[in-house]
C-alpha cells in the first residue's frame, strides 16, 4: 500500500474573471522512503500540489474533486480542526523561501519548541532537547537556538526549516523548491543533508523544482508537470534516458550536461498557457516543434509507455519513435 495516494485532483483558484485550473486531474502515488521529483516551468502546478496535500490553501482555492490519501486518510475530507491534526505529524513542508519563513521577533529555538508543544504532549524541557538533537541532525550549533533570524544566514535558515520540517517525526515531507537563493556549494550541501535525513527516517519525500539538476541529484520518481497536468511520470532514470513527451524532451534540452558530447542549450519558446476557460487540444501545442493537427483538436490522455516502470506520457505521440528526435530551435 502506498503511503501517499493522489488521485485525480482538482485545485482551482477563483478570479473576479473565472476559474484558474491550477490543479487539473493529478495522480500519483509515493511509496514509504521513496522520493517523487515534480518538476516544470514556473506556474505549472508543483506548489498548487504541495498546499493542496498539506490543505494550506488561499481563500479563492477551492479543491474542486479527487482524492488525497495519506495512509488511508482522505484529506480532502478533513475539517480544519482534523487537518491541523495531520500538519507536521503526518505530514510537513520545507517552505519556499526560508529567508521569510520564521516570526523575525522570535528565536528560532523557541519557534521550534512551539510547533513541538503545539502538536505533541510533552514537556518545554522535552520539547528543547528535541530541538537540541534536531540542530545536530542539521549541522547547527545548538547555541544558535538562542539567536533570531536575523543572525542566521540563507543557509543555515534552509538548515533550520529543515529541523523544523522534522520537528513532529512526520512521514512525509514535502521540500518546495529547497535551495532556492542559495549559492552551488549551498545547494549540493543542503541536497546532501535531505538526502541524509531521507535515508535515516525513511521519510518519503516530495521535492520540487524547475531545476532538473536538483531533482536528478535527490528523487526516485519524476513528474513533469505543465499547465496544471502531469505530462509525464516515470523512474527517474525513464525520465533521463528515455523521454516520451516534446515538454519532457525541451525541458532536458534546456539544461547543460557533464557527459555527452557538446551541444546548445535551446530554451522553449513561448510561455506556459493560460489555465482560465475551457482549452481545446494540447496545452503544449503552440510552442511543440512536433505538433499536429490533431494536437490542437484532440485532449491527449496518459499513453502508458512501461507499466513496470510507471512510465506514462500524456502525448498523442508518446510511442512514435520519431518523437526522440525533434529539436526546439532558437
Amino acid at each position: 500500500m502506498s503511503l501517499l495516494e493522489v488521485k485525480e485532483l482538482k485545485m482551482y483558484y477563483k478570479l473576479s474573471s473565472g476559474w484558474v485550473k491550477a490543479v487539473d486531474d493529478v495522480s500519483f502515488k509515493l511509496g514509504k522512503g521513496r522520493t517523487l521529483g515534480l518538476v516544470g516551468e514556473s506556474g505549472c502546478g508543483k506548489t498548487s500540489v504541495a498546499m493542496a496535500i498539506m490543505r494550506l490553501l488561499p481563500f479563492n482555492a477551492q479543491i474542486m474533486g479527487g482524492n488525497i490519501n495519506l495512509e488511508g486518510t482522505d484529506l480532502t475530507k478533513l475539517t480544519e480542526d482534523e487537518i491541523r491534526e495531520v500538519r507536521w505529524k503526518k505530514v510537513s513542508m520545507i517552505f519556499q523561501g526560508a529567508m521569510n519563513a520564521f516570526n523575525p521577533v522570535f528565536k528560532v529555538g523557541d519557534q521550534l519548541v512551539e510547533a513541538i508543544l503545539t502538536h505533541e504532549n510533552v514537556t518545554d524541557k522535552e520539547a528543547k532537547k528535541r530541538v537540541i538533537n534536531l540542530f545536530e541532525l542539521v549541522g547547527l550549533q545548538p547555541d544558535r537556538m538562542n539567536n533570531y533570524p536575523h543572525e542566521f544566514s540563507g543557509g543555515m535558515k534552509q538548515r533550520a526549516i529543515i529541523a523544523m520540517s522534522l520537528a513532529c517525526n512526520p512521514h512525509l515531507v514535502i521540500a518546495d523548491e529547497p535551495t532556492t537563493a542559495l549559492d552551488v556549494v549551498m545547494q549540493d550541501q543542503i541536497l546532501n543533508e535531505i538526502n541524509k535525513l531521507q535515508q535515516d527516517f525513511k521519510l518519503a519525500l516530495i521535492v520540487i523544482s524547475h531545476d532538473i539538476s536538483v531533482i536528478a541529484e535527490t528523487c526516485h520518481e519524476i513528474a513533469i508537470m505543465y499547465g496544471g497536468k502531469i505530462f509525464e511520470i516515470a523512474d527517474a532514470t525513464s525520465i533521463f534516458h528515455n523521454p516520451h513527451n516534446p515538454y519532457t524532451i525541451g525541458l532536458l534540452n534546456s539544461f547543460p550536461t557533464l557527459r555527452g558530447p557538446k551541444r546548445k542549450l535551446v530554451s522553449i519558446r513561448g510561455s506556459p498557457p493560460n489555465l482560465m476557460g475551457e482549452k481545446e487540444g494540447c496545452l503544449f501545442e503552440p510552442r511543440c516543434p512536433y505538433a499536429k493537427p490533431v494536437c490542437k483538436e484532440e485532449v491527449p490522455t496518459l499513453t502508458t509507455i512501461d507499466s513496470r516502470k510507471n512510465h506514462h506520457s500524456r502525448c498523442h505521440f508518446a510511442l512514435d519513435p520519431k518523437l526522440q528526435d525533434i529539436e526546439f530551435k532558437e
